[in-house]
C-alpha cells in the first residue's frame, strides 16, 4: 500500500492520549510504554501539570525514547511554567516533556503521530525503540 503522502509511514506510529486528573494512576503511563506507544500526549491539569506520582513513569517514558508532550486542559490559554512543584510544567519540561501551546490534546496527538512518521529519528534528538 502506498503512503497517502510521500515520506509518511502507514500506519502512523501509535500515540496515546492520557488525561491527567487527581489521583490518576501512574500505571496508565507504564501501560503506554509496555504496549508499544511511540508517543504520549498528556492533557494536563490546568496550565499543563500532572499528579506528582506520574513523574517517575514520565521519566521512564522519555528515557525509553517515547516522545511525550503536554497540553493545557483549559479552554483558552497556553501551558505555563510559573509554578515549580513535582508534576508542574517546569518539572515536566526538565524531564524532557514537550510543552505545546494553543492546541487541543486530540490535535496534538495527530500532530505527534505525523511528526514521528515523517521525521528522521536522529532529527528528533532522542533514542527510539523500533
Amino acid at each position: 500500500m502506498e503512503p497517502p503522502i510521500e515520506g509518511w509511514d502507514v500506519p502512523l506510529p501509535r500515540v496515546d492520549l492520557l488525561p491527567a486528573y487527581l489521583d490518576a494512576s501512574p500505571a496508565l503511563l507504564k501501560a503506554c510504554l509496555e504496549s508499544g506507544a511511540k508517543g504520549v500526549v498528556i492533557d494536563g491539569l490546568g496550565r499543563g501539570h500532572v499528579p506528582p506520582g506520574w513523574m517517575n513513569e514520565i521519566r521512564a517514558l522519555v528515557s525509553a525514547g517515547v516522545l511525550v508532550a503536554v497540553v493545557s486542559s483549559c479552554a483558552q490559554g497556553p501551558v505555563n511554567t510559573s509554578y515549580e512543584f513535582s508534576g508542574s510544567l517546569a518539572d515536566l519540561v526538565s524531564a524532557g516533556v514537550i510543552a505545546l501551546n494553543d492546541i487541543s490534546a486530540r490535535k496534538a496527538r495527530l500532530a505527534l503521530a505525523l511528526l514521528l512518521s515523517s521525521t528522521p529519528r536522529e532529527a528528533l534528538g532522542m533514542r527510539w525503540n523500533a
